[in-house]
């Protein structure tokens, strides 16, 4: 239970501060991103 109450508080972190993305599966991409679900490779 805490484990997805700290997600969901970092889920409306990102929303507030992801107020201009143009869409919905870079909103998405950013949550797996600071999640730690999805890594970024370069």
């Amino acid at each position: 239970m805490v484990l997805i109450e700290g997600l969901n508080n970092k889920i409306k972190s990102i929303k507030r501060t992801a107020f201009g993305y143009s869409n919905f599966s870079n909103f998405k991409k950013r949550i797996l991103v600071q999640a730690g679900i999805l890594s970024i490779s370069a």
